[in-house]
């Protein structure tokens, strides 16, 4: 079965830095000979049997032992992400699908919870809708000076979260459908 690794904080340099060429070696190496990232941002494809949890504890485990920063990750199958890039609430005339981020969660919020981001957001032209234990945000402005973050939602929700924007997901996506191809 393919899997997707999105793993959570990786940095081309600093402390959360993780060479994606030696990360691929390391898993090939580990049970996952057909492993390949894309990206220096830790997206990983990989074919196991491994339920989801077991996969991303083992990927903790080997990036924690072997390459040093200690990382969260978020596994979801092809058509997992196929289905949060479909039902993404922002597409509606006028939406920059370049303004919308998907931020995949380890566990969905409750209703309470989102209330509560949704209502730091007053008074801004930012938005949030949470589904599927995603986190579609449209974030207009500059991301960099958003609200919406993945500290944000990690804090206030006690979660694992990872934020792709649409490119990303579907390049990831392309690659697993040409695995599926090929096997």
């Amino acid at each position: 079965m393919i899997h997707l690794v999105f793993l959570r904080g990786v940095m081309p340099s600093g402390k959360n830095s993780v060479p994606m060429k030696q990360l691929q070696e390391l898993l090939r190496d580990n049970g996952y000979p057909d492993a390949r990232t894309y990206l220096h941002t830790g997206n990983i494809i990989v074919t196991t049997e491994k339920e989801a949890h077991e996969l991303a504890t083992h990927i903790h485990m080997l990036i924690l032992t072997q390459i040093g920063p200690d990382l969260g990750s978020i596994i979801r199958t092809p058509q997992e992400v196929q289905s949060l890039l479909a039902n993404n609430p922002f597409q509606r005339p006028g939406d920059d699908l370049k303004r919308v981020f998907f931020s995949m969660l380890s566990q969905q919020p409750t209703e309470e919870e989102i209330r509560v981001i949704q209502e730091k957001l007053v008074g801004t032209f930012e938005q949030i809708h949470v589904a599927y234990k995603t986190a579609y945000m449209y974030i207009p402005g500059n991301s960099a000076r958003s609200k919406l973050t993945n500290n944000l939602l990690e804090k206030s929700w006690k979660i694992v979260a990872t934020t792709r924007n649409f490119n990303t997901l579907s390049k990831v996506l392309a690659i697993a459908k040409e695995y599926e191809t090929n096997n």
